[in-house]
């Protein structure tokens, strides 16, 4: 279980992936998820919400294909297939909660994976 205290969630996740926490500044933080060696993981992006803006309008790549709603431990968002330059082809979720935007991220084919560990993702 991974439990983070300043911002106030938890999860589940499999116990092979390394965890690393790196504080962006101003309130931001990047927290991954990773097994090297199996190519497995998925990172985290929090930063304070500067606006009411819906978080998929931040889709920082602008590719946003399947859009899905989805909620994520009470909170709304969405769901959606993404590209990044160094990754290729992502699963992105983002939404807002307690003045924060999150941003997760794993590479597409990695999709159900990251939807068992968001299925158990609980804000305190």
């Amino acid at each position: 279980k991974y439990h983070n205290a300043r911002y106030g969630f938890s999860f589940l996740y499999p116990r092979d992936l390394a965890v690393r926490t790196f504080d962006e500044g101003g309130g931001a933080a990047t927290i991954t998820f990773q097994n090297i060696e199996k190519a497995e993981g998925f990172q985290i992006f929090i930063e304070p919400q500067m606006s009411e803006k819906h978080p998929k309008q931040n889709a920082s790549s602008g590719v946003r294909e399947s859009l899905a709603p989805i909620v994520v431990g009470g909170a709304m968002g969405d769901a959606f297939y993404g590209a990044d330059a160094v990754l290729g082809a992502t699963r992105e979720v983002r939404f807002a909660h307690g003045g924060f935007l999150y941003e997760i991220t794993t590479l597409a084919a990695l999709n159900a994976h990251l939807d068992a560990i968001i299925q158990t993702w609980k804000f305190a």
